[in-house]
């Protein structure tokens, strides 16, 4: 996931007069002799350049593309028979999201930073009346599980992690200032690298009370690195500049190898098979917030806000197969994207 720009540099401000400088983005002091000082890109003794750190604690959803976990099909009166997906509903998880980085000048700034979060859900199938005989309901699941005699079941567990770490180069520009030279509108960009460790895994447990009953696990990787670009822009707000409201931008192509492991556990017989693919994946990524922020102490700010992240061909992937009886019918759900999207609250400070 994602750093968003809004929290990679931090702000270092009079408490007494009008903020010049981005809450959260660059370190400087406003008004009397030293905001002179620090109205130059080189450090100043009375401006050094600062150490700064922020934490976020995030609640996202998930989301795949295509979320289906199982078919449920419905037989009626031996010549209908209707399907119907069951999918993941993933809810919101907790996560984190922090940064420490240096302020070389008012005006440029190096980050690293670190996203995590985990999720996970349940579907659960249980089939009911005759559904061979034209009359019932059953369900599909992924590596020829079935659930078809009455009473016997699916249940899908799937999980979700993902871990993204940021190096990015900060640069802040003033776009309109005030009569004081207090800014009332800003921009900063940033480049840098990222790097992105994910993983998919389901654990389907098949149980069949007239047939065998399996135990089918799939784990998608990928792990890879690429450029990321990211811009912002603040409107500041109020007489004193207290507040102020932001919208952040990124996208990034990342490069790297993914691999997808299936396999599949007869329980009476303890056979065991399993398949296998991976490569090179190529992954579209781009993330956006909007928010607040409030400049709590002289160094101190805490924002909140609501964000998004997608992940193209990153999500779930496999093939559900043998959904109408006597027919061997595929379904493939191969190259779905992953997204998040939720909420973020974040405190900042500056050294």
């Amino acid at each position: 996931m994602a750093l968003a720009l809004g929290a990679l540099l931090a702000t270092d401000a009079a408490a007494t007069d009008s903020f010049k400088f981005p809450a959260e983005l660059w370190g400087g002091d406003a008004g009397g002799p030293e905001a002179e000082a620090c109205d130059v890109v080189e450090p100043e003794p009375t401006c050094p350049p600062r150490w700064t750190f922020g934490a976020d604690y995030l609640l996202l959803r998930s989301s795949f593309s295509n979320n289906t976990a199982l078919f449920q099909a419905t037989a009626t009166n031996a010549n209908s028979i209707v399907i119907t997906p069951v999918n993941y509903d993933f809810g919101f998880a907790s996560g984190v999201r922090g940064f420490i980085g240096y302020n070389f000048s008012r005006d440029t700034a190096v980050r690293f930073g670190y996203l995590g979060i985990d999720s996970t859900d349940t579907v659960v199938g249980v089939a009911s009346g005759n559904y061979a005989g034209g009359n019932g309901t059953a369900y599909f699941g992924p590596f020829l599980t079935q659930a078809i005699p009455n009473t016997a079941s699916i249940r899908s567990t799937a999980n979700v992690s993902l871990d993204v770490y940021d190096i990015e180069l900060a640069r802040r520009f003033e776009i309109d200032t005030e009569a004081d030279e207090a800014a009332r509108w800003d921009t900063a960009g940033s480049a840098g690298i990222r790097f992105v460790d994910s993983s998919v895994s389901t654990t389907v447990d098949n149980y069949g009370p007239q047939g065998p009953s399996y135990l089918v696990t799939t784990d998608r990787e990928f792990h890879g690195v690429g450029p990321r670009l990211a811009l912002q822009g603040r409107r500041y707000l109020g007489e004193r500049r207290r507040w102020s409201a932001f919208a952040t931008g990124g996208a990034a192509l990342l490069v790297g190898s993914y691999s997808n492991l299936d396999t599949r556990l007869v329980k009476q017989d303890n056979l065991f098979e399993s398949q296998a693919v991976g490569g090179t994946l190529v992954v579209p990524n781009f993330d956006i917030s909007l928010g607040t922020t409030w400049q709590w102490l002289d160094r101190t700010s805490i924002s909140a806000g609501w964000m998004l992240m997608y992940w193209g061909h990153l999500g779930y992937s496999e093939t559900i197969d043998d959904i109408i009886p006597g027919d061997v019918t595929t379904v493939p759900l191969t190259n779905s994207s992953l997204a998040y999207d939720g909420f973020f609250l974040r405190m900042t400070h500056s050294f």
